[in-house]
C-alpha cells in the first residue's frame, strides 16, 4: 500500500490522483479530514503501508514522521520512502544513515503549484544512490 503522509494543499490531490489511478493508496495527516481515505491514526497504517510518500512542510514535521512522533521509518512492511518536499540536501544525505538499511531512500522534491497536484501533472526531481 502507498500512504501519502501531510494531505494538504499537494498531497490531498496526490493522493486523490494515485486513487484514480487505481493505486492502493491512504493518506495520513496530523489533522483531521473530512475524507475516508486520510486518517489521522499512524499505528492503524503502519503496518500496511510499503511506499511512504512524504509531503510534509520542513524537517522538523519529516522528524516527526519517520523517527520522533509517528515513527513510519519502524513500519515492518515498509520498502520506500520517497521525500517530495524540498529539504536541504545535506539533511536528505543524513537520512541515509537514519532509516533502515532495506528500505530504498527517494529524494524527489516536487515542482508545480497546487494546480498542477490536481491535474496529475506535477513534475519531480529524483535522486538517491545507485543501489535505492
Amino acid at each position: 500500500m502507498i500512504v501519502v503522509a501531510g494531505c494538504g494543499r499537494m498531497g490531498r490531490p496526490m493522493l486523490a490522483a494515485l486513487r484514480r489511478a487505481g493505486l492502493d493508496a491512504l493518506g495520513f495527516d496530523v489533522l483531521a479530514m473530512d475524507d475516508p481515505y486520510i486518517g489521522t491514526d499512524a499505528e492503524v497504517l503502519k503496518p500496511k503501508v510499503a511506499t511512504l510518500l512524504s509531503v510534509v512542510r520542513d524537517i522538523a514535521q519529516t522528524d516527526e514522521l519517520l523517527f520522533d512522533v509517528q515513527r513510519f521509518a519502524q513500519s515492518p512492511a515498509l520498502q520506500r520512502i520517497v521525500i517530495c518536499s524540498t529539504l536541504s540536501p545535506r539533511y536528505t544525505r543524513r537520512l541515509r544513515a537514519r532509516v533502515p538499511d532495506h528500505i530504498a531512500l527517494i529524494d524527489a522534491p516536487m515542482s508545480g503549484a497546487q494546480i498542477a497536484a490536481e491535474t496529475a501533472s506535477l513534475s519531480f526531481i529524483l535522486g538517491g544512490n545507485g543501489t535505492d
